[in-house]
């Protein structure tokens, strides 16, 4: 604390601004909050996407760097199953996984890849 003196003369506490953190917490449930989701296709390097300030990723943005893209998944570190990514009720976000976006590369999921899956399970 300093010491300020008012227009009348008077001594008072003065306190010094302390300056707060900005960076967005996530959206308020105790995830973490990352600027960039690590994502990547069979046929090209991890690319890292941006998230919005809700630190959901948008459906648009993952389309746009990989078009037809429906949604991720990544490896399940416990079990080592793969985890699809939860898409918002609107259909437009995904969200993140409860332990946030961070130290996971996501795999983008398209039509194709599902279709590819069927016939896959098809065959067994």
């Amino acid at each position: 604390m300093s010491e300020l003196i008012n227009s009348a003369g008077e001594k008072g506490a003065h306190i010094k601004a302390v300056e707060m953190d900005t960076e967005p917490l996530g959206n308020g449930n105790g995830i973490p909050f990352s600027e960039f989701v690590v994502v990547s296709d069979s046929k090209s390097d991890p690319m890292e996407l941006p998230t919005a300030q809700d630190n959901s990723l948008s459906m648009a943005t993952l389309q746009g760097a990989y078009p037809g893209a429906t949604g991720m998944k990544y490896k399940n570190p416990k079990t080592g199953a793969l985890r699809a990514v939860e898409v918002d009720s609107s259909g437009t976000k995904l969200l993140p996984p409860l332990d946030g976006w961070d130290d996971k590369v996501f795999m983008v999921i398209t039509s194709n890849t599902r279709a590819e899956r069927g016939l896959e399970i098809s065959c067994l």
